[in-house]
């Protein structure tokens, strides 16, 4: 059972990295990838606790923001070295920003009349890497919204009135980002994102080695469509829950182990 998307409290996945590794391997995954968004942070305690386990392998990697045109996508490194200068400044960059986007969307919302402060999504959050979840989650904590779905329908969504955009590295910058760092980049939910072939084929030609076919949610005939272009593209195909804590999802996709070695074995473009 390989899933090579999930997210810890390192950003806004519900559980520690030590608790994911611990809830992976109890759904019987054997390889696990550790890909939060725009952060490390939480790599280095899943693969201790791994190690100290057994039965689990951890694959490091991130999940970077960027974009192509107009379409807001996400680049998953895979392999990743955690330790690289780059990618560590990039983090910490993105760190910043993500703050200072907060800052902005409580201010959005207070200017709507919705009192939510940051201090309380600094608590849900746990860390400093504070992404939209966590100020959907107040907003659903202090009632204001049903559930997380109806928090990004009426105030956080991308067209919602308490939204506001992050900088983020443009899409041939992010893959070579990864690649600079020792990984593999593969296109994240490219379904749910609605990414067209036309932007896969760009995709493609800035170096990207993998697209994610295998979801849960995926129907069998998008999920078909896509995995007939990234063969067409000579683009690896990959699969993962993309688990944040929040159904059951981890150990419901396993990506065959074929696939997993062909995209460890593509070479790093520079």
């Amino acid at each position: 059972m390989i899933d090579l998307h999930a997210h810890t409290t390192a950003s806004d996945g519900q559980l520690t990295p030590r608790e994911l590794v611990l809830r992976a391997r109890a759904a019987g995954v054997t390889t696990l990838a550790v890909t939060d968004h725009d952060t490390v942070a939480g790599v280095a305690e899943a693969v201790a606790t791994a190690r100290a386990l057994g039965g689990i392998e951890i694959v490091p990697g991130i999940e970077v923001s960027t974009s192509i045109g107009a379409t807001d996508i996400h680049v998953l490194g895979h392999f990743v070295r955690i330790d690289d200068p780059a990618l560590l400044e990039f983090t910490r960059g993105q760190g910043g920003e993500r703050r200072a986007r907060m800052e902005r969307m409580v201010q959005k919302l207070n200017d709507l009349g919705v009192a939510v402060t940051m201090q309380e999504v600094e608590a849900v959050a746990g860390s400093d890497n504070l992404c939209r979840p966590h100020l959907a989650r107040v907003l659903v904590a202090r009632g204001i919204c049903g559930d997380m779905q109806a928090a990004f329908t009426r105030y956080l969504g991308d067209d919602a009135p308490a939204f506001s955009p992050h900088r983020h590295p443009s899409a041939r910058e992010a893959i070579a980002l990864i690649h600079a760092a020792g990984g593999r980049a593969t296109l994240a939910h490219p379904a749910a994102d609605k990414v067209e072939r036309a932007q896969l084929e760009a995709l493609a030609g800035a170096g990207l080695d993998g697209v994610e076919i295998f979801r849960p949610e995926t129907p069998t005939d998008v999920r078909e469509r896509y995995h007939a272009i990234a063969i067409a593209l000579g683009l690896a195909v990959t699969g993962g829950s993309d688990f944040h804590g929040e159904g059951s999802t981890l150990g419901t996709i396993g990506l065959e182990r074929r696939f997993y070695d062909a995209l460890l074995a593509r070479p790093i473009t520079p």
